[in-house]
């Protein structure tokens, strides 16, 4: 590729990031404006509480004085008793309101930590493809820049695993480190291995490979015509949970993220058959722990088991 060609993609690249960071900014903003008036309300609604327990300290107390409250003093307590009933009733209308609030606030959070978790993926394949830049000042550099994550986002699917799969932990760590002691010649190896967990003991296990015409993974979010590993992804994901619920944003990862896999499940079957070895199998399979990563992440928050 000549230099050109070059310099107009790092200017592409530049350009998206540089707006990426100012819509990040805005949100970030937001959020801190956001959290300094949480503060405030949770000190209103913690006084609000504390009023509520004086009152029904006052009803037992009253209660067990019952005979000494005198005509004058019970026309008292019946005018701000009437009006503390209308008052808490409606903190139950409050109650709901905040329940709906922080429906969309845990929302929110999901699709952060999801974008996040999804704008590191990159990293770890990127990472072993500037290892092969020939200037030592340069990689120097460029590592400074951009940490290596795998270890990582390993240790997350680990803890994953453990808590969701743990018939599949053995397995994935035997796979790690086939990889980590191969020599480049044999890696290839480890795509059909990482391919067989993700696929025939994963995927494959939630929802059958008869796909979208299964009985079994009829979702509202299904189309004719949808490819079987990224149907299958996708389930993986959110299972048969309402999509147009998601916020645009979880959406559009999501959706991203299952069409990536049909596309690291067709480079598995491929380098894998074909006994491809190099840095391009090593990216590779840096990128499928990536998406292993993204996948279980997502499945954690939004998978819904049944219609």
């Amino acid at each position: 590729m000549d230099k050109d060609t070059k310099k107009r993609r790092i200017e592409d690249d530049k350009t998206i990031l540089n707006q990426g960071i100012r819509d990040i900014e805005i949100s970030q903003n937001l959020v801190k404006q956001d959290i300094e008036k949480f503060k405030t309300v949770s000190e209103d609604i913690d006084e609000m509480k504390h009023n509520a327990e004086k009152g029904l300290a006052l009803d037992y107390l009253l209660e067990s004085n019952i005979d000494t409250i005198d005509d004058k003093s019970w026309s008292g307590y019946e005018q701000f008793t009437d009006t503390n009933r209308k008052l808490f009733t409606i903190a139950n209308i409050f109650s709901s309101d905040v329940q709906c609030h922080h429906d969309q606030t845990f929302a929110l959070a999901s699709s952060a930590a999801t974008l996040n978790a999804a704008s590191g993926s990159g990293l770890s394949g990127a990472f072993i493809t500037f290892s092969s830049i020939p200037d030592p000042a340069l990689q120097t550099e460029i590592k400074k820049i951009w940490t290596d994550t795998i270890d990582h986002e390993l240790e997350s699917i680990r803890t994953d695993l453990q808590s969701e799969y743990p018939q599949l932990l053995n397995d994935f760590n035997k796979v790690v480190r086939d990889w980590r002691s191969m020599q480049d010649s044999d890696k290839y190896k480890v795509l059909i291995e990482i391919r067989s967990i993700i696929v025939d003991r994963l995927l494959d296990n939630i929802c059958p490979k008869e796909g979208p015409s299964s009985k079994l993974c009829k979702t509202s979010w299904c189309f004719q015509g949808i490819r079987l590993r990224i149907f299958q992804a996708k389930f993986f994901m959110i299972g048969y949970r309402d999509e147009s619920k998601l916020l645009q944003s979880t959406l559009e990862i999501i959706n991203k993220i299952a069409i990536d896999f049909q596309n690291h499940f067709d480079d598995l079957s491929e380098k894998g058959k074909n006994k491809t070895s190099g840095i391009g199998t090593d990216i590779l399979f840096r990128n499928v722990i990536s998406w292993l990563h993204q996948a279980l992440i997502n499945h954690k928050t939004y998978f819904k088991p049944t219609p």
